[in-house]
C-alpha cells in the first residue's frame, strides 16, 4: 500500500484525493494547504509520496521541496496546471531539487506543447487515453506531437505516478 500526502489548492487537492483514493493500492494519509503544513505532515505521517503545487501560500512548493529533500527525503510529484513560461521554470527548478512530475491541462490542446517541452527535457510524461477522455483535445494534441511517454486511463495515471515516485524515493534513499 502506497501512502500519499496531497498538498495543493482546495479544488485540486479534492480532485487528487479522489483520483488517488480510487486506486486500491494507494491510501491518502493526509492533506496540506501549503508548504509549511506539508513539511509538518510528512514528519507526522511519513508518506511514501507527496503531490505538491508550486504556488502555495506561506511556503511555496519549490522551497518546500528543497527543505523536504534536505530533512526527510520523500518522493514529490509536482502538480502544476500552469502553462506560464515563468511558472514552468519554477517547476523545472523543483525537479532539479528532487521532485517529479506533472502538468494538469484539462481538455485544452494548448498545453500539449508544454508537455512536449517537458518530455524533450527528459521528463516522463503521461496523457489520458482516448477511450476514457470526455474530450480528447489536449491528449489528442499530445499524441500528435509525440509529447506523451504513456497513454493511460485516469486510475492508471495515479498508480503510475505513485509507483514512479515510490521507486525514485527508494533509489534516492539507497546508499
Amino acid at each position: 500500500m502506497i501512502k500519499a500526502l496531497v498538498e495543493d489548492s482546495p479544488v485540486v487537492r479534492e480532485f487528487l484525493v479522489h483520483i488517488l483514493g480510487a486506486d486500491p493500492g494507494i491510501r491518502v494519509v493526509g492533506t496540506a494547504h501549503d508548504g509549511e503544513e506539508a513539511i509538518e505532515a510528512i514528519a507526522r505521517r511519513q508518506p511514501d509520496v507527496v503531490t505538491m503545487d508550486i504556488h502555495m501560500p506561506k511556503m511555496n512548493g519549490l522551497d518546500a521541496t528543497r527543505l523536504i529533500m534536505e530533512t526527510c527525503p520523500t518522493p514529490i510529484v509536482i502538480v502544476s496546471g500552469s502553462t506560464d513560461p515563468r511558472e514552468m521554470a519554477t517547476t523545472f527548478q523543483a525537479i532539479e531539487a528532487g521532485a517529479l512530475a506533472g502538468l494538469l491541462a484539462g481538455m485544452a490542446p494548448d498545453a500539449a506543447g508544454e508537455l512536449k517541452l517537458l518530455k524533450d527535457m527528459g521528463a516522463f510524461t503521461i496523457a489520458q487515453d482516448r477511450e476514457t477522455s470526455a474530450g480528447h483535445g489536449m491528449p489528442g494534441e499530445a499524441i500528435k506531437l509525440d509529447a506523451a511517454t504513456l497513454l493511460l486511463p485516469p486510475e492508471k495515471i495515479a498508480a503510475t505516478l505513485a509507483n514512479l515516485a515510490h521507486h525514485r524515493g527508494n533509489t534516492k534513499r539507497d546508499p
